[in-house]
């Protein structure tokens, strides 16, 4: 036996229902599920329209940005710390509305 999250199982559950013909409208869920970048993923992946609620401290865009640069560059120390304060490169998939 394999250890699975629930978003895991969830994604497993909502393949299976689809295999078997099963269409909704959209896929609703809680916190928990929205804050699994993972299961936001693979919602998106599935071409599926979903409704959920996700952390206070969420982040994200109505619309996806355009990413400018690929990544921060390695400092003459090897670290990368000091150029992250100037660089964005997390894009957020996700689709959600604002009421």
């Amino acid at each position: 036996m394999q250890f699975h999250t629930k978003p895991q199982i969830a994604l497993k559950l909502i393949d299976r229902a689809l295999g078997n013909g099963v269409h909704v409208a959209a896929w609703t869920f809680d916190e928990l599920y929205g804050r699994d970048g993972k299961f936001l993923d693979g919602l998106e992946q599935r071409q599926q329209t979903f409704i959920g609620e996700v952390p206070m401290d969420f982040h994200g865009w109505v619309q996806e940005p355009k990413i400018l640069r690929s990544g921060p560059k390695k400092s003459k120390s090897g670290g990368a710390a000091e150029n992250i304060r100037g660089w964005l490169g997390v894009v957020l998939r996700a689709k959600f509305a604002i009421y």
